[in-house]
């Protein structure tokens, strides 16, 4: 993890830690028949201790650390449509690869574990989608309704908007109230639901389409900006503090 300092520059910090220390075994969550859902993203209940940790911008060697968390929602539930979990290779080729464009956040406990990561990709890959990011959480399962959720998908939010980005999409596995309660804090829209779409452990799934205008739309927008123009600067400091005005 890199963390920002409070002069602007940043420090480099391993946090590649074992699955055993995250403990992302998923349980079943009492609002989400079947299936641990997303980080339910309210105050009540929230774990202090874990909401004074901080975010920070992901490296490749915190590969081991994410694939914890992310690897019980491939194993376990429909939440993703991945049916495999990727390889701790395969993780940190996935932040190196994307971490130029599009930012790669976590959420690091004081003892230093990660327990939430946030990420955007391209919606598609043909040129006039260039300008709307299609966005990714996902926090350990006991660290949920902890408030981790909230404040990576806050600052993200703010970076993709700082970088250039007018609109944010996300993808949501119906049922999940969870995911569901998150985006519509955060001011997104239902835009549509494919029924039935996908297959997973021998169910079909459909899934909802949420969609928030981040800024106003220019008639001849500039492209993005790459997330690592951005990174360090005073915007990137006060979108890492942005869930806490």
């Amino acid at each position: 993890m890199i963390r920002p300092t409070r002069d602007g520059s940043t420090t480099r910090q391993s946090t590649d830690v074992p699955a055993t220390k995250l403990r992302a075994t998923p349980t079943d969550a009492p609002d989400t028949p079947g299936y641990p859902s997303i980080e339910s993203h309210t105050t009540i209940g929230r774990n202090r201790s874990y909401m004074e940790g901080s975010l920070g911008v992901a490296t490749p060697e915190d590969a081991s650390a994410i694939r914890s968390i992310y690897a019980p929602y491939v194993e376990a539930t429909p939440i993703t449509f991945e049916t495999g979990a990727p390889t701790r290779a395969e993780m940190a080729a996935r932040i190196e690869t994307t971490r130029e464009q599009y930012p790669w956040l976590v959420y690091e406990s004081r003892e230093e574990t990660i327990l939430g990561y946030a990420t955007a990709g391209p919606l598609r890959s043909m040129g006039a989608y260039e300008w709307t990011a299609e966005l990714t959480v996902y926090v350990a399962e006991d660290a949920r309704r902890s408030g981790i959720g909230t404040a990576l998908y806050t600052a993200l939010l703010e970076l993709l908007t700082e970088q250039g980005y007018y609109n944010a999409a996300a993808a949501v596995t119906l049922p999940n109230p969870a995911s569901v309660q998150l985006h519509e804090k955060h001011g997104f829209e239902p835009v549509g639901t494919f029924p039935a779409v996908g297959n997973k452990d021998g169910e079909w799934h459909d899934v909802q389409w949420w969609y928030r205008q981040l800024t106003e739309r220019p008639a001849d927008p500039s492209p993005p900006e790459p997330f690592s123009v951005i990174e360090g600067s005073p915007a990137f400091e006060r979108a890492l503090e942005a869930d806490k005005r």
